[in-house]
């Protein structure tokens, strides 16, 4: 039979789950990931080494108020200069959070806010193109971005 077409059940589901649930709980895995134990992953020290960098958004909420103070210092000046765009540069999943604050916190025109969410080639030439000043712009088509 093959499995990869078979009907799953809710309540299949629902055991694997808890089964989940239960092991994590057991083996007190999220205090480990919080204390980014090394041991949660099999691998050589490469391997490690790559993990540990990928939970560096373990460190957000103690660098939140440097990155806030930052940010407001960026935008005071930007303000003093009467500057109107704004690029926010975010890789990998950072450039959902600025989405979301953008949504959140949403600019009012002429201020517009871009987020350049790739170092690919094709994601900086929208970004230039999308900053050269055009006065056709209207005022629907500002606010934010993300490249």
């Amino acid at each position: 039979m093959d499995m990869t077409r078979r009907p799953v059940t809710s309540g299949e589901l629902l055991e694997v789950y808890e089964q989940e649930l239960q092991t994590i709980h057991e083996q007190e895995l999220l205090k480990r990931l919080w204390s980014r134990d090394e041991t949660l992953w099999p691998g050589d020290g490469l391997a490690i080494g790559h993990f540990r960098a990928s939970l560096e958004f373990l460190q957000i909420p103690e660098k939140l108020p440097q990155f806030v103070e930052g940010i407001l210092g960026a935008e005071t000046a930007a303000r003093a200069e009467a500057l109107t765009d704004r690029v926010l540069i975010a890789f990998e999943n950072a450039h959902l959070l600025c989405e979301a604050l953008l949504n959140i916190y949403p600019l009012t025109p002429p201020l517009r806010c871009l987020v350049l969410g790739s170092s690919h080639p094709s994601g900086i030439r929208r970004l230039d193109l999308a900053l050269r000043p055009d006065p056709a712009r209207s005022r629907r088509d500002q606010g934010h971005t993300v490249l």
